[in-house]
């Protein structure tokens, strides 16, 4: 299995952070696959997709930060085997 597509958004929060998402779409469309990465700013983070191999992380973010990106680090799943694909994604401020 291997990460289709890194779908990024952001959107203003309050007046001192904002909200990146990156949405994440894995192929095959697999459910209860654990989705592993991390945020430029070193949060760690999963996911689990759901029917459609998909799922979605968030990060709330300083608006003096311009942008953050969000890297994939693995997939797993019994049975199924990682296979790099879209790995980051940069998220800019809104």
């Amino acid at each position: 299995m291997t990460v289709a597509s890194l779908d990024g958004s952001s959107a203003a929060f309050n007046k001192t952070k904002w909200q990146a998402a990156v949405r994440i779409t894995i192929s095959p469309a697999l459910a209860e696959a654990v989705v592993s990465g991390a945020w430029s700013n070193g949060t760690a983070t999963t996911c689990t997709t759901d029917a459609s191999g998909q799922c979605s992380v968030t990060l709330l973010v300083s608006n003096t930060t311009g942008s953050v990106t969000f890297t994939v680090s693995n997939v797993t799943l019994a049975g199924y085997q990682y296979v790099p694909g879209v790995t980051s994604i940069t998220v800019n401020k809104p």
